[in-house]
């Protein structure tokens, strides 16, 4: 019983990571940014910023979105501009009417202090809206892009210092 259950175990894994091969694959010739297969009551869901099971579990990610890496001793130096990590719709968050419609909470004014994390702004795409976190704390200088307004992989969405 418990080999034959290692055996299935087995054959699932060795099918996983010949799908994930062959989305990765595709999504390179074709420059998609998102991709989902499904079967047998699972999801794989792959996109430029990670891999998520049917559990919701990030498998991969980039160490930010777009931002540069810094050390946490070092002190901040220049303002860094944050990149959209997918294709979608940008969406600035304003009060709290706003931001509960969106199902975020943030801030879509320049000037505004931010913690590291804190949700700054949201892509939205296919009515799906993903929070684009604040790389760093700081304060946003600027919103490079205005609300409704169409996004690309790796566009600037706006600048922390």
């Amino acid at each position: 019983m418990v080999e034959s259950y290692r055996v299935a175990a087995s054959q699932e894994l060795t099918v996983i990571s010949t799908m994930v091969r062959q989305m990765v694959e595709l999504m390179h010739q074709t420059e998609l940014g998102e991709m989902e297969c499904s079967w047998h009551n699972r999801r794989l869901r792959i996109s430029r910023d990670g891999i998520t099971t049917d559990l919701g579990i990030a498998l991969a990610t980039p160490a930010s979105y777009g931002a540069a890496i810094e050390r946490a001793d070092a002190p901040p130096a220049l303002p860094i501009t944050v990149t959209c990590p997918f294709v979608g719709v940008a969406r600035l968050l304003g009060p709290a009417e706003e931001a509960g419609r969106h199902n975020l909470t943030g801030s879509q004014v320049a000037g505004t202090q931010v913690r590291r994390g804190q949700t700054v702004m949201a892509v939205e795409m296919m009515t799906i809206r993903r929070a684009i976190p604040a790389p760093r704390a700081g304060r946003v200088v600027q919103f490079l892009v205005q609300d409704g307004q169409p996004v690309e992989f790796d566009q600037p969405l706006f600048m922390i210092e």
